[in-house]
């Protein structure tokens, strides 16, 4: 299947205007986020050169949150969602207290640093992105439902 308008959707992707908007309400200190979230995938990801992209997106979105002096607590984290027949789900989550809900913070359970993935191409990469900022708080990691 051809798809038409790649090289407009790659351009978009780079820019970063909901993050910005996200992060002015952030740095006002008036912003409440409810898990707001944008999916990176604009269409079925399969292969890893467009997989790569996206991360290489996601990790310099995260990277922008990290360096954004922003004064209010806030959350945010990547969701990598894989799956056999719909290929991969790249996602950016952000959350904040607010009135709404008392769910701040958003505790993670069932944390992984063992990625769950046997993939050469995926572990380099996350080794990577590990040894680019190791005193970062942004770290990948991988997840794991145990239910």
């Amino acid at each position: 299947m051809k798809r038409r308008g790649l090289k407009r959707y790659y351009r978009n992707l780079r820019k970063a205007n909901f993050i910005e908007k996200i992060m002015a309400g952030l740095k006002n200190g008036n912003a409440e986020y409810d898990y707001e979230h944008i999916h990176l995938d604009g269409y079925t990801l399969s292969k890893w050169k467009e997989i790569k992209v996206h991360l290489d997106v996601l990790f310099s979105r995260l990277d922008s949150f990290r360096l954004g002096r922003i004064k209010m607590p806030f959350q945010v984290w990547g969701y990598v969602c894989l799956q056999r027949h719909y290929g991969c789900q790249i996602i950016l989550y952000v959350h904040t207290p607010n009135k709404e809900f008392d769910d701040f913070p958003m505790k993670f359970e069932d944390v992984s640093e063992i990625p769950t993935i046997n993939r050469a191409e995926w572990i380099d990469y996350l080794e990577k992105e590990r040894r680019k900022d190791t005193k970062s708080s942004i770290q990948p990691t991988a997840t794991t439902n145990r239910k």
